[in-house]
């Protein structure tokens, strides 16, 4: 994927070989691509409706969102309760 710029190590979901569902997100990060991109994922995200996956040892941790996402979530599912 491609932000402002310079070109992303983030592989969009078609080019990585993934063994789970990946439903919902647009990319795939490890932590390493996390530590060194945090800027240029945070730009990727901003005015998305899906997220970018954070891989460690090859298994899925968290997800990415924009703040924006985030509030309309919380808005609508009470996150205490899950």
């Amino acid at each position: 994927m491609v932000c402002s710029g310079e070109a992303l190590a983030i592989l969009p979901l078609k080019q990585r070989s993934t063994m789970y569902k990946t439903e919902g997100v647009d990319a795939i990060a490890t932590i390493t691509e996390v530590r060194s991109q945090t800027s240029e994922l945070i730009d990727q995200v901003q005015g998305s409706k899906r997220g970018i996956m954070i891989q460690r040892n090859n298994d899925p941790q968290a997800v990415l969102i924009s703040w924006d996402l985030y509030k309309k979530i919380k808005d609508r599912v009470d996150l205490q309760n899950l």
